[in-house]
């Protein structure tokens, strides 16, 4: 089989009105082109963003998107489409309904980091806005009377420092469900689906991006329509207003939304959880209080689990050092042997390495917090932020996933 994989884009510039919207970026243009996806990297930055910002117990289930999803596309060595093949079409419809979640996730993501210059991780939207809601001290407004708060997808940071917001949707039905998905009208007549749903961090024009909405649309090998993504930018509510002064919080919220999934992907449970909710603030979060903190009732459950998150980083400092690039890292590989045999580009792999690798440099910062409830700033973790330390690139059948000079992911075949 082929790992990279093409399919079609269109981009509706008709729902594009600056000023009230951002202008429409040049790299959207040509709106309707094939685009190339690969595989491997698309599949182990869908581990990332799926991975949650508490996750006590997790090891190899970060990876859990590369080992489920990559023998679900077709593997004839002439086909390039992005196609499912026919056994992948015939899951059960819950099955089906995570698949097309989790690849109309993967997908817009993978295209919109090098398109949008985004090189870090998507910021999974809830922690963003719940982060930013307790440290300004103001609860999110509510689009909804009932139910979860909705929150963007994802925020993501550009190399320009602007903020974009992303909403998706994926089906194996149709494209026409699929446009239905990012809008139709209610059996009340009312507008909904991600063009009407979307809602929106609200910042000054200087910083803010794109507020995007994307549907995909996933073909099955001998169907009648092929793969097809479409990018729309949607009506908006904000959820959030930051202020100008505010501005130094977003600081916080990203990297500790970060960190905290390098952590968990480094196989440190404790200390990632520790650090995206210091103090228990997240299972203690307030949707209506003006305070959005409740005291939790019991502390000590949290004192314990940063004692649990320094026992880890001092075991991870115990691990095999390795230097990349003159940085010394601790080193954790794991031996997976693939479920079948797999003919890549070709080549008949049969294993996976998935290797994790945490600099000392980043295990004193995160120490030095002693996962404390205070607002961090990139004068601390600027390590972390780092531009050219970022994204994610393929060198042969290693794929390699830099979050800063901190951390680093390797999935590799044999």
């Amino acid at each position: 089989m082929l790992r990279t994989r093409r399919l079609r884009l269109d981009i509706d510039r008709r729902t594009w009105n600056p000023p009230v919207t951002p202008p429409f970026p040049a790299n959207f243009t040509p709106t309707g082109r094939d685009i190339s996806i690969d595989l491997q990297e698309m599949l182990l930055k869908l581990g990332v963003i799926t991975t949650p910002q508490t996750a006590l117990g997790m090891s190899l289930a970060e990876h859990w998107a590369w080992f489920r999803y990559f023998f679900a596309f077709t593997n004839n060595p002439a086909d390039e489409s992005f196609t499912l093949t026919p056994e992948y079409a015939q899951l059960d419809a819950h099955q089906k309904t995570i698949l097309s979640d989790d690849l109309g996730m993967a997908v817009p993501v993978y295209w919109l980091s090098a398109a949008l210059g985004i090189p870090g991780i998507p910021l999974d939207g809830s922690y963003f806005v719940k982060r930013m809601a307790h440290l300004i001290g103001r609860p999110p407004v509510r689009t909804n009377k009932r139910g979860p708060l909705k929150t963007p997808d994802f925020v993501m940071r550009d190399t320009s420092g602007r903020w974009h917001v992303l909403e998706c949707k994926g089906t194996q039905s149709s494209r026409a469900a699929r446009n239905k998905q990012l809008s139709h009208l209610t059996s009340g007549g009312q507008p909904n689906g991600a063009v009407v749903q979307k809602t929106m961090i609200g910042l000054r024009p200087n910083i803010r991006g794109q507020r995007l909405g994307s549907g995909l649309f996933i073909g099955i090998q001998g169907g009648r329509e092929s793969s097809h993504l479409k990018l729309v930018d949607p009506e908006y509510k904000p959820i959030i207003n930051v202020r100008e002064e505010e501005e130094p919080y977003l600081e916080d919220a990203a990297i500790r939304g970060t960190i905290s999934k390098a952590l968990i992907f480094a196989n440190l449970p404790s200390a990632g959880s520790a650090f995206a909710s210091p103090e228990g603030f997240l299972e203690y979060f307030d949707y209506s209080s003006s305070l959005q903190f409740k005291a939790p009732p019991d502390r000590g459950r949290f004192s314990e689990r940063a004692v649990a998150a320094r026992i880890e980083i001092e075991e991870a400092r115990q691990r095999e050092k390795r230097v990349v690039d003159g940085e010394t890292y601790f080193v954790r590989d794991q031996f997976i042997p693939l479920p079948r045999p797999l003919i890549l580009n070709e080549q008949v792999k049969e294993m996976a390495i998935v290797s994790t690798l945490v600099s000392s440099q980043a295990l004193d910062a995160i120490e030095s917090t002693e996962f404390k409830d205070d607002a961090l700033t990139e004068k601390s973790f600027g390590w972390a932020t780092s531009i050219q330390d970022r994204g994610i690139a393929t060198k042969g059948s290693r794929t390699t996933l830099k979050i800063g000079k901190g951390f680093r992911v390797e999935l590799s075949m044999l």
